[in-house]
């Protein structure tokens, strides 16, 4: 903890803050190693840090944590804050623009002042970024649940089966085996909702020429792993094999361009080249992939458009898709770790053409 939160003291002199409040519940997780529904942390530039939560998590805050100090929460929390915080020259404090609503965010600059606040973007997601060998660890564990879970309700689907059902299964077999449950709504989509990429799970029944696309994710310890297969019907048309070989060879192309140093865009182009190629360009309607860690979307994004670039200890998504409204869908995922020497698949479920039936 000490280490991260040293590692956030570093970015605030570039952003001009002497503090930095955080407040969204995952990243007050990562610095501090505790899990409360109602905390902040004050990181200052010196060094110091100050965790504020309410009574009802104060004597468990003030065992597990092993760093800074404690205090407890009041009513009016950004009061309390200012008050704990006299005396340590906090000028300019940095908020966590993406997570403070609106009204929140005023609040606090009513209490701090206007011009002693100020936006400060996603600072901790950016340490966030890179993964220690622990997380590392935890999203291997959350990899292999889910791929157990995967192979769990394969038997399950049989024409009559809804996808409903199999969310049900799934979440189920996750609770039962160690998991946390689910990191996202899973999406189980039959037929035509394979077709659009956050098709809702419903009540729609599998029938014997639909293609079947899954999309879930596990927690382990926090952590979250999210994956994609598509199983194509028993008869397999010829125009499903088709897309189904464009969308594995884009992301075959796309998962070879990751290593340290390459560009966030570098992935996202070679896989949009291959579907380009296969004719199905327009069909490809979002980015590549995001990164993972905590939150099942964290930075980096792989996208034709990203700037920055890939970094060892980085995990990443690569999940190209091409879908055809009203009719089918296919998008194969796998979690990615930026290794010293290039990358590692983390996801072991075979790619190769598979029917469901």
């Amino acid at each position: 903890m000490k280490r991260r939160i040293r590692a956030v003291c570093r970015t605030l002199a570039s952003h001009k803050l002497d503090a930095l409040l955080v407040s969204r519940p995952e990243n007050v997780r990562y610095l501090t190693g505790f899990q409360s529904s109602n905390a902040y942390l004050v990181v200052t530039a010196a060094g110091r840090s100050f965790y504020f939560t309410d009574a009802r998590y104060l004597a468990a805050a003030e065992r597990l944590i092993g760093v800074g100090t404690i205090v407890k929460l009041e009513r009016d929390a950004f009061q309390c804050i200012k008050n704990a915080l006299r005396g340590h020259a906090i000028r300019r404090l940095g908020f966590e623009s993406e997570h403070l609503s609106y009204n929140r965010a005023s609040q606090l600059m009513d209490t701090f002042g206007q011009r002693r606040t100020k936006p400060a973007g996603s600072l901790v997601e950016t340490v966030r970024s890179i993964k220690e060998p622990e997380e590392i660890a935890a999203i291997r564990r959350a990899v292999r649940l889910n791929e157990r879970g995967f192979r769990h309700i394969l038997p399950l689907l049989e024409p009559g089966v809804t996808e409903r059902e199999i969310a049900i299964e799934l979440e189920f077999f996750f609770i039962t085996n160690g998991g946390e449950g689910f990191a996202f709504d899973p999406i189980i989509a039959f037929g035509p909702g394979a077709a659009v990429p956050h098709h809702d799970t419903g009540g729609r029944k599998l029938r014997e020429t639909d293609v079947v696309l899954i999309d879930w994710g596990v927690k382990v310890q926090g952590y979250s792993s999210d994956l994609t297969r598509t199983l194509l019907p028993p008869r397999m048309p010829h125009r499903v094999k088709e897309v189904y070989q464009a969308v594995l060879e884009a992301q075959q192309a796309a998962i070879e361009c990751i290593r340290p140093r390459a560009k966030l865009a570098a992935p996202d182009r070679a896989a949009r080249r291959i579907i380009e190629a296969a004719g199905y360009g327009e069909h490809f309607i979002h980015a590549l992939g995001h990164g993972i860690g905590l939150n099942v979307h964290e930075p980096p994004t792989l996208a034709g458009r990203a700037n920055g670039t890939l970094r060892s200890g980085m995990v990443v998504t690569v999940e190209p898709g091409i879908y055809l409204p009203g009719r089918f869908g296919v998008r194969i995922e796998d979690d990615v770790l930026v290794t010293d020497g290039g990358h590692e698949v983390l996801s072991r479920l075979p790619k190769g053409l598979r029917t469901w039936g």
